[in-house]
C-alpha cells in the first residue's frame, strides 16, 4: 500500500496542474479581448487629421517571394495617414527584392516614398539575423510609432488606425497581438494552435496591463508596435541581439519602464507561419527550447505535455 503513495501523490500533482491550467484557460477566454475596431466614419475622418502620428511599418524579409507581395499590398491599402512602409531585404536568394521593387515602381506619383526597400547589411558577430534586420529597419524609420510585422502576414485596411487608437485609449507604450492563423496541412492544424494554447494556459492575460512583473509579459513579432521613445530607451533590438524569442524579451524589457498590452487581432491580421511539416518542426523545436530558457528537461516536459493534451487526443479520436 505504501508503495502506491508516490504514484497517488504524483497523479494528484498532475491533476492539480491540469485543473489550474483549465481554470486559467477559461478565465483567459473571457478576458482575452480583441483589438477594438474603429468605426469606418471615425477612421476616415481621423486619417486626415494633421496631428495623427507618423507610423513606420517595418517588415524584415528573407526569401519571402511566396508571400511578400500580398503582405505589402495589404499594408499599402491602410486607411491611415501619415504612414511609411519599410521592407528590408535580408540578403534574400530569391525574388523578394525584385517583387517589392516592382510594387514601388508601380505606385502612383502621390504615393512615392510611402514604400521603401532597404538592402540588408552583412550579419555582424553576435547577432541573430531577424534581430539585426529589425534593428536596421528601426534606424531608417522616421515614425513616432514603430510597428514590426512579419512578411507572411496579411492586414485589414483598418489595422493601423485600430492599433494607434488602442494604444492611446489604454495608455500603453507597447501593443502586441495574436492574429488569425491560417492553417493548411495536418501538421499545421494540429501543432500551430499550440502557440495560443500555451499563452492561454500559462499566462494570466488580464494581468499583463495591470501588473509590472516581467514574467507577466509577452510579445508577438507578427504585430509588435512600440512608441519610439520607449523602444529606443531600452536599446531596441540591440538589447536582445543574440536571443531567440526577441519579441517576448522586448516585452519584458518594456515592463521595466512602461506598460504594454496583449490583444487578439484576428479581425485585422491573419498569418500562415508554416507550409510543411519540416517548417513546423524546425520552428517549434527552436522556439520551444528558447521559451523554456534553454533548459532541456523543462522543454521536453513542455513538449510532452502539449502533445499529450492537444495532439494525442486528435489521433486517438481519429482511430476510434
Amino acid at each position: 500500500m505504501f508503495e502506491l503513495y508516490p504514484l497517488v501523490i504524483g497523479m494528484g500533482v498532475v491533476v492539480g496542474i491540469l485543473t489550474a491550467m483549465l481554470l486559467l484557460l477559461i478565465i483567459n477566454l473571457l478576458t482575452f479581448y480583441r483589438l477594438p475596431a474603429t468605426p469606418e466614419c471615425e477612421r476616415r475622418d481621423a486619417s486626415n487629421e494633421a496631428h495623427s502620428p507618423l507610423v513606420s511599418i517595418l517588415v524584415p524579409a528573407r526569401n519571402e517571394e511566396h508571400c511578400i507581395e500580398t503582405c505589402v499590398q495589404s499594408l499599402l491599402a491602410q486607411h491611415y495617414e501619415p504612414l511609411e512602409i519599410l521592407v528590408l531585404d535580408d540578403q534574400s536568394s530569391d525574388a523578394t527584392a525584385p517583387i517589392v521593387q516592382k510594387i514601388i515602381d508601380g505606385l502612383p506619383h502621390d504615393q512615392h516614398g510611402r514604400l521603401r526597400l532597404l538592402k540588408g547589411e552583412a550579419l555582424p558577430v553576435g547577432w541573430i539575423g531577424k534581430n539585426f534586420a529589425c534593428q536596421q529597419l528601426a534606424q531608417h524609420a522616421r515614425g513616432e510609432y514603430l510597428l514590426f510585422t512579419d512578411a507572411d502576414t496579411v492586414h485589414g485596411a483598418g489595422m493601423i488606425r485600430t492599433v494607434v487608437d488602442c494604444i492611446k485609449r489604454y495608455d500603453v507604450e507597447m501593443l502586441t497581438a495574436q492574429p488569425e492563423h491560417v492553417l493548411g496541412g495536418p501538421s499545421e492544424c494540429l501543432i500551430v494552435p499550440l502557440l495560443n494554447f500555451t499563452i492561454l494556459t500559462l499566462l494570466p492575460i488580464a494581468l499583463i496591463r495591470r501588473r509590472p512583473e516581467a514574467s507577466l509579459a509577452t510579445g508577438n513579432g507578427q504585430l509588435l508596435c512600440f512608441q519610439r521613445a520607449v523602444y529606443e530607451s531600452m536599446g531596441g533590438h540591440d538589447a536582445v541581439k543574440g536571443r531567440i524569442l526577441e519579441d517576448v524579451l522586448l516585452a519584458r524589457k518594456v515592463k521595466a519602464q512602461a506598460t504594454h498590452d496583449l490583444r487578439r487581432c484576428a479581425n485585422v491580421v491573419r498569418c500562415r507561419m508554416y507550409r510543411s511539416f519540416g517548417e513546423v518542426w524546425n520552428g517549434f523545436s527552436k522556439n520551444l527550447y528558447a521559451f523554456y530558457n534553454y533548459a532541456l528537461p523543462f522543454a521536453l516536459l513542455g513538449l510532452l505535455l502539449n502533445l499529450a493534451l492537444f495532439v494525442a487526443p486528435h489521433y486517438w479520436l481519429y482511430w476510434q
